[in-house]
């Protein structure tokens, strides 16, 4: 009984530690960016050999924290629902090379309608994540005093494949 109990322990102690290798092999090198999520979500990628940003540059904002994706998986509900489309239908459309402004376009919606929805209703759970104590009005202020430009960046984004 008891060499069962020292082996159960030493596999546990394993395969927590094989579980740790794996975890740090995916997360991002240097405790910088470990300890640092806003370094992370205010870096830019690599300019281009043309100087411009590179690929994606006004998206990474929105894919570097989970809280910020949930948020940007909601805009684009409230951006199609703006448009007067199904969700997916605008989905299927990005992911077939439109941008969001094009999709608006073809419905007789002005992409600056969708972009003031977007803002709008992003601004209003922001705010409530910082009543609610979930994010601090100092971050709250950074997210909110870049949003309209990032929101306006995504739906005219075209996705190239």
């Amino acid at each position: 009984m008891r060499t069962k109990m020292i082996l159960s322990s030493a596999a546990l102690g394993v395969g927590l530690l094989a579980g740790s290798i794996g975890v740090a092999s995916i997360l991002p090198t240097g405790a910088a960016s470990a300890t640092s999520p806003a370094k992370s979500v205010t870096s830019q990628p690599a300019p281009t050999k043309d100087g411009k940003p590179g690929k994606g540059a006004g998206l990474r904002f929105f894919r570097t924290h989970p809280g910020l994706r949930r948020l940007r998986r909601h805009e684009f509900v409230v951006a199609a629902q703006t448009i007067g489309v199904p969700p997916e239908q605008l989905r299927t459309d990005v992911l077939g090379g439109q941008s969001i402004a094009d999709v608006a376009a073809a419905h007789h919606v002005a992409a600056t309608t969708v972009v003031d929805t977007v803002v709008k209703d992003a601004t209003t759970k922001i705010n409530q994540a910082v009543a609610d104590h979930r994010l601090t009005q100092a971050r709250a202020t950074t997210i909110e005093s870049h949003l309209e430009a990032r929101v306006t960046k995504a739906v005219d984004f075209h996705r190239t494949n």
